[in-house]
């Protein structure tokens, strides 16, 4: 109560101490115009019979004249502060702390009583004085409620409806159910604190003896051979082509089959020319790999794929004009520079000569889009710097939530193994797979994993309604992207709310937009068809 004296709580009108305090500076300025001191130069005849000057000043008032102001602003503690500020949660929780303590001390005098309620009452004004306040903000309705315990204490008569809300309000701080939801917040609080505090332990050293031999594959012979661990880069290299032949059948099947998935038709089968495209990411480059087959029984001359881009790529090389017979089928390739993370399009046209013809006939492609999954990295950071970027990058992109999934955790896998995000706390890394797990895609097993470490994003999806989870990414061009997802489950069992995206740079903001307003609609199975 001392911090909060003197009493009554009155709110500044800052129009009116602004205006004052430039009427003061006006003032001040006129005052110190109208009475500076005029100088005056006059010669004069010195002692010793020699010339000088002599400087006389004229007019002014001297410092100790200025009358100090009449009215001071009385010293003011930083809590009083805060409440004449505006500052409506701590007033609401100001105003409950007093009104328990008097309804748990039945020894406190009447003075102090009153003392109190002119200070809710005061406090109650403020928060429906504010321009972001008003009689049904929060604060003001929890302040009310506590107007009225202490009213009902004393021995005032209430009405019939008011006295039942006082006494249910009563019965719920004597049960102390607040306290079971403050504990339930705070072992939650400490798990997730728990989890993001491993992060520093996953640094693994490595210590390399004086005597260890260094070996040089350059200058090693053809013939020699050296056991152990020495040749780290060549086990390496035979375990990425396949030690046995099993193991190199089921890698190249592997590679077809993703090789396979990624092929798009350009044209039809029924055109003159069939182009088949494949695109492969290489860090800042794309190279396009197109299949064109003749389809007539003719001979085509001067068969020439022309692309064009839109967005931030650039073709740097160009395909090559071929000649096709009957039935032949060649592949060309086209170099394509990447300048930042944005889903680009490849669009264009085929041309080729017939004998028969006179002009160029001319097929048009379809588009290519490039996958900005591509450009994304999985990256981990703290929350910390999470929060630090979250306030600091302008672009935003907030995408309404409208799927078929009817599960929160399903929903969150799915967003996060088709965007190639994880959560923000703490690194995950799976044990003996360090080096596939530094890029690529997320897998499902990775994201299951994430979400079973973090016990307390667990639990929320197990046992509320709504969950928020934070979630980050990193491009290859160093580039963050920030994501927050706000997921609410109706009483329908429908899922709503939204996914806001932020970044330093717009390109990176719409493109992952994009891509969560396209995978969201559902799960996919393994043919690319929803169950």
């Amino acid at each position: 109560m001392p911090v909060i004296r003197p009493l009554p709580l009155i709110a500044e009108d800052t129009s009116e101490k602004n205006k004052k305090d430039a009427q003061a500076a006006s003032g001040e300025k006129k005052e110190g115009a109208s009475k500076a001191p005029k100088v005056t130069t006059k010669t004069v005849v010195l002692a010793d019979g020699t010339y000088g000057t002599e400087n006389v000043y004229a007019g002014g008032a001297p410092e100790d004249s200025k009358e100090p102001s009449s009215e001071k602003t009385a010293k003011r503690s930083a809590f009083r502060t805060l409440l004449l500020g505006g500052d409506f949660l701590l007033s609401a929780m100001v105003g409950v702390s007093l009104t328990k303590l008097c309804m748990k001390n039945d020894g406190l005098s009447n003075a102090i009583k009153n003392e109190v309620l002119l200070v809710i009452v005061n406090l109650f004004k403020l928060v429906r004085q504010h321009a972001c306040g008003g009689e049904k903000s929060d604060s003001a309705v929890r302040l009310t409620q506590c107007i009225r315990v202490l009213a009902g204490a004393s021995g005032n008569q209430l009405a019939d409806g008011q006295q039942a809300a006082t006494e249910l309000l009563l019965s719920e701080w004597i049960s102390g159910q607040g306290r079971t939801q403050l504990g339930k917040v705070l072992d939650l609080a400490t798990q997730n604190g728990e989890w993001a505090l491993g992060q520093e332990v996953e640094v693994e050293e490595k210590s390399v003896s004086p005597d260890e031999c260094v070996v040089f594959r350059q200058l090693r012979g053809k013939g020699a051979s050296i056991a152990g661990d020495a040749m780290d880069d060549d086990d390496d290299f035979s375990a990425a082509r396949g030690a046995s032949i099993a193991g190199q059948a089921a890698a190249d099947g592997l590679l077809f089959a993703e090789r396979l998935a990624k092929v798009q038709q350009m044209t039809g089968l029924a055109d003159p020319v069939y182009v088949e495209a494949f695109l492969q990411v290489h860090s800042f480059d794309l190279v396009l790999e197109l299949l064109v087959v003749n389809r007539t029984s003719e001979t085509l001359q001067n068969v020439l794929v022309e692309l064009s881009t839109q967005g931030d790529l650039k073709i740097v090389d160009r395909p090559a004009a071929v000649t096709l017979t009957a039935g032949q089928q060649v592949i060309v390739h086209a170099s394509i520079k990447v300048a930042s993370t944005e889903t680009g399009i490849i669009f264009g046209y085929v041309t080729y000569d017939k004998k028969s013809a006179a002009d160029k006939e001319c097929t048009v492609l379809n588009e290519l889009h490039v996958d900005i999954l591509d450009y994304i990295e999985r990256a981990w950071i703290g929350e910390l710097a999470f929060r630090t970027m979250w306030s600091e990058f302008e672009w935003e992109n907030k995408i309404n939530i409208n799927t078929s999934i009817t599960e929160v955790g399903l929903f969150l896998e799915h967003i996060m193994r088709n965007t190639n995000m994880s959560i923000v706390g703490r690194s995950y890394k799976k044990p003996g797979n360090d080096k596939s797990q530094k890029k690529g895609k997320l897998s499902a097993e990775d994201v299951q994993e994430m979400l079973k470490e973090a016990v307390g994003i667990k639990n929320l999806i197990e046992t509320s309604s709504f969950v928020a989870v934070n979630l980050y990414a990193k491009s290859i061009f160093g580039e963050d992207a920030l994501a927050n997802i706000s997921i609410e489950k109706l009483p329908d069992g429908k899922l709503t709310g939204s996914v806001r995206i932020r970044s330093r740079t717009q390109g990176i903001a719409l493109s992952l937009g994009d891509r969560i307003t396209i995978v969201q609609r559902g799960v996919q199975g393994p043919s690319g068809q929803k169950p």
